[in-house]
């Protein structure tokens, strides 16, 4: 059973259910959100974003998207107008060419010229945003989002249809009992899976990280040069940074050389179920994975864990694109989805080790989903011919002391946050938010 609230603090929240990795459902929308309600008329969206050029998926055969499929270009009238003819579009995560760590895209950035959306809401201040998605789509009662795990923290807002969820937590039993296209690397101590060497604990692949490390060191050098204070120090602080930034693109060179950034469909869980060699089902599974036993059983209770335990590790891990579901052309499934089908995963639902949860978020109400939970969403349109959401998508938090375990890095990011778009108010971290 997942936990509902009416009323609750930025405080409680984080401490009742971020750190804990638990979901939860937010009885209706939170005030400084109420914003969103906007773009559920779609002459406001037609009015303010209609000739922005959108990527948007066809509904399969079957009844699902979000996976492999070839996206169209379309201008939101041009798809505005195929949804109220009834054409079975979804419009989906958008990515900009010219921006492409771009937290606001298209149709969401037109639209601020009408609203003033928050890029940090009041109950994630202790979070970093990463993107904001507009959901929007009309399709048959039953649509199927495919199960799957993203790599973020997720706000989801649904603002017209129905969804039902069925969500499963992050643990190496699970990775192997969902079937999933990809082979995992590593689980780390907030949940988030990856599936190379390439990811930090944070959702950042350590060359970002890197990255960002060396532009704070260049700015720090740069305040030591023009106080000529500390620059000896500055300056090699900029040096080791630069080293870790090769370092970082090395290894990323190396992984493409060895094809470890995505696992390939021959080496994927889904198809290593066969117990051939006559091993036991968890020998099989930690040699699947890279582990021996004695590992494998001590990262098999993920679902319990805080984020905030003592011995959690600042391990660094893929580069993947860490919120992309798909890309405009591709022949591959994402490994972060799984192969089963609804009624697959309905009947994995009755597998009690497995700790699967069904349920419906309602019009009006929100989902905090933490990073890599397996889910299903099965969309219905209700009263209205069209289904919509907005959903914020933060990095992971993955410290002990503090929200994350690289805070000068993450607190960088939610700056350049809120001065790239400076929507968001802070607020008492003790005022209840009100929704």
């Amino acid at each position: 059973m997942i936990e509902s609230v009416s009323h609750i603090t930025r405080e409680d929240f984080f401490q009742k259910y971020v750190t804990r990795r638990k979901p939860c459902i937010l009885k209706s929308i939170p005030s400084d959100l109420q914003c969103l309600r906007a773009c559920q008329d779609l002459e406001t969206l037609r009015e303010h974003t209609g000739d922005v050029v959108v990527a948007v998926e066809p509904i399969s055969d079957k009844g699902t998207f979000g996976t492999s499929a070839t996206k169209r270009a379309l201008t939101m009238a041009s798809f505005l107008k195929s949804l109220q003819n009834g054409e079975k579009l979804y419009l989906t995560t958008q990515y900009s060419e010219l921006e492409d760590n771009a937290i606001l895209n298209e149709p969401l950035k037109s639209l601020t010229s009408k609203i003033s959306i928050p890029i940090l809401p009041e109950l994630a201040m202790d979070l970093v945003p990463a993107k904001i998605n507009l959901w929007l789509g009309t399709s048959s009662d039953g649509t199927s989002s495919g199960l799957h795990h993203d790599f973020h923290d997720n706000f989801y807002i649904l603002l017209a249809g129905k969804k039902r969820f069925h969500i499963f937590p992050p643990s190496w039993k699970n990775c192997k009992e969902l079937n999933l296209n990809g082979r995992p690397h590593e689980i780390f101590q907030n949940g988030l899976i990856s599936y190379g060497k390439g990811l930090c604990s944070n959702g950042l692949t350590r060359s970002m990280q890197a990255q960002i490390r060396v532009e704070i060191s260049e700015q720090h050098l740069a305040l030591a040069r023009k106080t000529g204070q500390d620059v000896v120090e500055a300056e090699q602080q900029y040096e080791d940074a630069m080293d870790d930034l090769l370092e970082a693109k090395m290894d990323d060179e190396d992984e493409e050389e060895d094809g470890d950034f995505e696992d390939t469909p021959e080496n994927s869980l889904a198809e290593d179920d066969a117990d051939d060699d006559g091993a036991t089902d968890n020998e099989q599974e930690a040699s699947m994975l890279g582990m021996n036993t004695e590992e494998e059983e001590r990262l098999s209770t993920l679902p319990e864990f805080s984020i905030r335990t003592k011995n959690a590790q600042a391990s660094n891990t893929i580069r993947v694109d860490c919120s992309r579901s798909s890309t405009l052309e591709t022949d591959e499934e994402p490994p972060s989805f799984s192969s089963l089908s609804t009624e697959d995963v309905r009947n994995k639902l009755e597998n009690p080790d497995l700790d699967g949860i069904e349920f419906d978020l309602e019009p009006g109400q929100m989902l905090y989903l933490p990073a890599s939970y397996f889910h299903e969403v099965i969309s219905t349109r209700a009263k209205h011919d069209y289904h919509m959401a907005v959903n914020y998508w933060f990095y992971p938090p993955d410290g002990v002391d503090t929200s994350y375990l690289e805070p000068v890095i993450m607190d960088e990011l939610r700056k350049r946050a809120l001065e790239t778009y400076p929507t968001t108010k802070h607020l008492q971290t003790d005022k209840k938010v009100k929704i």
